[in-house]
């Protein structure tokens, strides 16, 4: 018996040898595909880092703008939000520059059942007009002599998609443009804008000479409503965005010659810190100076008639006017030939001066 016992020990010892065997086997291969997991895993996020190295966005309730991502880790930030030299940032070779900008400066609104309003910051007297100027100083144009401003109000921003992120595109920094209140997502068009270096203006529909023919929206100021009415109208437009310097008016010849309000509008405009441009020429001498206080008015000089077989004569009526004075306001539509044309006619003038609209308020004409 202690024969079969004996061997039955040795079948037992190598069974259990066996067991330990496939034990360690099994760990072993467990182990290997753990181990090739974590390399797969680590080579797509280096890969994904990689297509996403050099620079992250970054958006607060204030600044937004772009921040450069250390080398290394891939996480921390080298710079605080960017403030280069005048608000500038470089980006990749051939990409647009962007500029730092404030989406909503502290103390610059109030709350309505329309959304933010402006007001004059209590304790230091800053406007929106101050505050939301064009992050960039004019951009001198190769020039062989004396230097002329000329500020270009791109007219509908925001109406359509396409054309809108055509401008963008195309535009160089330092262009005006005019915001519709009625454009989808309005803060994004103007985030949009402002980063990119162009200042801002939003626009207040008011009853044209065709009324009844051609419909301003259902938030135009119009000649038949009480001022309440028309504060409130006002007010809903001025509630949807935040950032813009001033509100342009496309024309108020029809709605002054019908209404006694707009003294009432213009002065609520400037109790608000809101500087006015007008689209039309003619009505200039429509909003006087105690109407108005002391914040800006700007009139456009040239409207840029939008038919394309007029584009070339009417940039060369632009190029004998702006080199006689010291400062010209010209409006423009963002059709696709007139974005090139205008493009091309600001790479290659001489003697001008490209200057966001609020910088012309130092020029003894043709604003006053």
């Amino acid at each position: 018996m202690s024969a079969v016992a004996a061997f039955a020990q040795k079948i037992n010892n190598v069974l259990d040898v066996k067991a330990a065997l496939l034990t360690f086997v099994t760990l072993l291969g467990l182990l290997m595909l753990v181990s090739g997991f974590a390399i797969f895993t680590a080579g797509d996020v280096m890969e994904s880092g990689d297509k996403n190295a050099g620079h992250n966005f970054v958006v607060t309730d204030k600044v937004v703008g772009l921040i450069d991502v250390a080398e290394g880790d891939g996480k921390h930030p080298t710079t605080s939000p960017i403030k280069p030299d005048n608000g500038e940032k470089h980006t990749e070779e051939g990409a647009p520059k962007t500029f730092a900008y404030v989406e909503k400066e502290e103390g610059l609104t109030e709350d309505s059942p329309y959304g933010p309003l402006p007001i004059i910051r209590e304790k230091d007297g800053m406007t929106a007009f101050k505050a939301y100027q064009s992050a960039i100083e004019p951009v001198l144009l190769p020039a062989s002599g004396e230097v002329h401003k000329v500020a270009f109000l791109l007219k509908s921003y925001g109406l359509s998609e396409s054309v809108s992120e055509n401008g963008n595109k195309s535009l160089p920094a330092g262009i005006t443009y005019i915001l519709s209140p009625y454009a989808d997502n309005p803060q994004e068009k103007i985030n949009a804008a402002r980063v990119l270096g162009h200042e801002v203006w939003l626009n207040i529909p008011v009853q044209g000479e065709r009324f009844g023919f051609d419909d301003p929206g259902p938030q135009a100021l119009l000649a038949g409503l009480t001022p309440e009415n028309n504060r409130k109208r006002l007010e809903m437009n001025l509630g949807k965005v935040t950032g813009y310097v001033g509100v342009n008016f496309e024309t108020v010849k029809a709605f002054t010659a019908a209404s006694t309000t707009l003294g009432s509008i213009v002065q609520d405009l400037q109790k608000r810190g809101l500087a006015i441009t007008l689209m039309t020429p003619e009505s200039k001498g429509l909003i006087t100076s105690d109407m108005k206080g002391q914040l800006p008015l700007f009139t456009n000089n040239l409207p840029l008639d939008n038919d394309p077989s007029e584009i070339a004569s009417a940039l060369e009526k632009l190029k004998a006017q702006a080199i006689t004075q010291p400062c010209t306001i010209v409006s423009f539509s963002a059709s696709p030939k007139m974005l090139a044309a205008v493009t091309s006619w600001i790479k290659t003038e001489k003697d001008i001066q490209l200057t966001p609209l609020s910088r012309m308020s130092d020029c003894p004409a043709p604003h006053e």
